[in-house]
Order: structure tokens, then sequence, then C-alpha cells
């Protein structure tokens, strides 16, 4: 008896809902601000740096090649200069 009366609230809430509806659409693609080239090179400049830097601090004090601190930034550095940036 305790199920049929649960399937009755539910099939009730069902038939009693209302639909929702979503607010205005967020802003278009066309709304946001795009980088300039030159923002673009910088941002790729101080990140190339930042992993040169970083993954030679990494290898220096803790004198191992561990497998994401070394080979993920040789791997993005060599995607890099395959796009024709080249490192600082």
């Amino acid at each position: 008896m305790a199920r049929k009366f649960a399937f009755v609230l539910l099939w009730l809430g069902f038939c009693f809902a209302t639909s929702a509806h979503a607010d205005e659409p967020a802003a278009s693609p066309a709304a946001i601000p795009i980088a300039t080239a030159e923002q673009i090179q910088q941002t790729v400049d101080r990140a190339i740096g930042y992993l040169q830097t970083e993954s030679a601090a990494w290898l220096k004090s803790r004198g191992c090649a561990a497998c994401h601190h070394v080979p993920m930034p040789l791997w993005a550095l060599s995607e890099a200069e395959q796009h024709g940036v080249r490192d600082r």
C-alpha cells in the first residue's frame, strides 16, 4: 500500500510540476574580447620562460627527472618549437 501511495504522490508531482525556463542566454562569443597578437606572444614568452626556469630548478633541487616535472615541459617546449615559437 505504501508503494502505491508513493507512486501516486510522484505521479501527482509530475502532473503539477511547472516547466523550467532558462533566463537570457549568456554573452555571445562575439561579446567576449579577443586577445591581440601581441598579448598572445607575451603570454607564450612568459610561459616558455617559466617552463625553462622551473624545470631546471626542479631538476637541480630534487636531483631527479620526475615523471611529470621534466617530460611534460619538454613536450610543451617541443610543441611550441614545432609551431614556430623559439625559446628565449
